[in-house]
This record gives structure tokens, C-alpha cells and sequence, in this order.
């Protein structure tokens, strides 16, 4: 409920006030994602909310917790996120998604090696 009434005072101030924009970005830190009271909406207001000069960064543990929250609309949520950041985990539908992602876009490898000279020690 909270996050209901955030959001739609943020949008009435962009949308009536400022013109279409807020005057300082907004930025929602989503930890516990999939156990948050979120607007019914929330796959519209993700779709919407970067014009307004709103974001939210979405931290879930796997993908399981969003098919068990938007069950059809679920792809919705990393498709309108412009950043994902996969630290691993057990689940394997999110090992599929990430491993498929990695595959439409392919992978670029940089390996840095940095040696230390060793100094000779005098015994004069």
C-alpha cells in the first residue's frame, strides 16, 4: 500500500507539476523484492516510470520468486531492467534464463596478469 501511494504521488507531481518529469531523479533500492506490498501495476509502472525520471533497482534471490508473483508477466520485469547483475545461486530456471541471455549476446573475456619483480638481496 505504501508503495502505491508513492507512486502515484510521483506520477500526479511529474505528470501535473513538472511537466512530464520530476526534477530529481527517484531511485526505489527494491531489496526483498518478492516480499514487498507492490503496486497491482507494477509491470506498467516499470514500463513507464523511466520518462518520469523514476527507476528501481529489483533484488531478488531467483527467478522462481517472480513467476510465483506476476505468473504470466514475469519476463516483463528483467526485460524493462536495463542492468542485471547475477551472483549465482541454485535455482535452475534462473541458471537457464541467465545462461540464455548470455548466449543471444556473447561473452567478452579480459584477463589482466600483473607480476612483481623480485629484488636480489646483497649480502655486502
Amino acid at each position: 500500500m505504501l508503495y502505491t501511494q508513492i507512486f502515484q504521488e510521483l506520477y500526479y507531481q511529474a505528470d501535473f507539476n513538472c511537466g512530464g518529469r520530476l526534477p530529481i531523479h527517484v531511485t526505489f533500492m527494491l531489496d526483498e523484492f518478492a516480499n514487498v506490498a507492490l503496486p497491482d501495476d507494477f509491470c506498467s509502472l516499470l514500463s513507464t516510470m523511466r520518462s518520469r525520471e523514476i527507476s528501481s533497482i529489483i533484488i531478488i534471490q531467483n527467478f522462481a520468486q517472480l513467476k510465483a508473483l506476476f505468473k504470466d508477466t514475469w519476463e516483463t520485469i528483467p526485460g524493462n531492467c536495463d542492468t542485471f547483475i547475477y551472483l549465482g545461486g541454485n535455482e535452475q530456471s534462473t541458471h537457464k534464463y541467465v545462461l540464455a541471455g548470455l548466449s543471444a549476446v556473447g561473452i567478452a573475456v579480459t584477463s589482466v596478469v600483473a607480476h612483481k619483480k623480485k629484488k636480489k638481496e646483497s649480502n655486502e
